[in-house]
């Protein structure tokens, strides 16, 4: 039986997919992450128990990726994992890490963009550095000027 995502369920997903009727699967993804820096410590020792990381469930790729994103670039997070489940008949026949870690997520034309606004902002703070030292000479306080 082909369905389209969300039809039937109310959330439009945007991709067709296909199930056996007589089946029952499903996909589940979730994010184990913490913030807690005893438990970062302690994560590669036999004192370390899964049930100490904060987890996050999800039925779609989507959310999962767009949450975990959002982790990863927290500079609070100090460990961020995403698992994928595939549940047939009640039973997990598949449980794997997704390696989400890449060089980057931008393409070249923006990391090339961005690497350029970071220069000019650097070129700008030495220009400003600079200002601010020759002003000093002649006595000016540049954080009394409007």
């Amino acid at each position: 039986m082909n369905i389209y995502s969300g039809g039937e369920y109310g959330y439009n997903r945007g991709y067709y997919g296909y199930k056996d009727a007589n089946k029952d699967i499903k996909t589940h993804y979730y994010i184990e992450y913490t913030r807690d820096q005893k438990v970062f410590d302690i994560m590669d020792t036999t004192e370390f128990n899964f049930s100490m990381l904060d987890r996050q469930n999800f039925d779609f790729l989507e959310d999962a990726v767009s949450f975990w994103n959002h982790l990863y670039y927290d500079e609070s997070i100090l460990h961020v994992m995403l698992f994928e489940e595939i549940i047939l008949d009640g039973k997990i026949i598949l449980e794997q890490y997704k390696d989400m870690v890449v060089p980057s997520v931008l393409d070249k034309i923006s990391a090339q963009r961005v690497k350029q606004a970071e220069t000019e902002v650097q070129a700008y703070k030495e220009e400003n550095e600079r200002l601010k030292n020759y002003l000093a000479q002649y006595g000016i306080d540049v954080s009394k000027i409007k």
